[in-house]
C-alpha cells in the first residue's frame, strides 16, 4: 500500500482534494516549462539576479532581487504565495548548490 507524503497529508487536511492538488501540480509544471523557456533573455537582461516567475491573469509576470531571501521577501510583500512562484539563479556561470 503506497504511503502519503507529509506534504500530501497537509494538503488533505487543508481540506484539498487529490484532483485539487493534481492540478497544482500540472500548473506548477507549467511554469517552470515557461521559465526555461525565458532563462536565456532573462540571463542577459538581468545577470546574476534571482527571478520569480508568477500566474498573472492569462500569462505570466517576473521580479528579480539580488538574493534569494529578498527575493522571497518581495514574494510576500506582493501577497504570492510561495509554492506558485518557480525561482532561478540566473548566472551566466555553472554552479552547483546543495541544498
Amino acid at each position: 500500500m503506497a504511503q502519503l507524503t507529509r506534504a500530501q497529508r497537509r494538503a488533505i487536511r487543508a481540506g484539498r482534494s487529490a484532483a485539487q492538488i493534481s492540478q497544482e501540480i500540472v500548473a506548477y509544471g507549467e511554469l517552470v516549462r515557461e521559465l526555461f523557456a525565458r532563462k536565456k533573455a532573462l540571463t542577459a537582461k538581468h545577470p546574476d539576479q534571482w527571478v520569480a516567475l508568477y500566474r498573472e491573469g492569462d500569462g505570466y509576470g517576473y521580479f528579480t532581487a539580488s538574493s534569494l531571501t529578498a527575493l522571497l521577501n518581495e514574494s510576500d510583500a506582493r501577497g504570492l504565495d510561495r509554492g506558485g512562484i518557480a525561482t532561478e539563479l540566473l548566472s551566466r556561470k555553472e554552479r552547483t548548490f546543495i541544498l
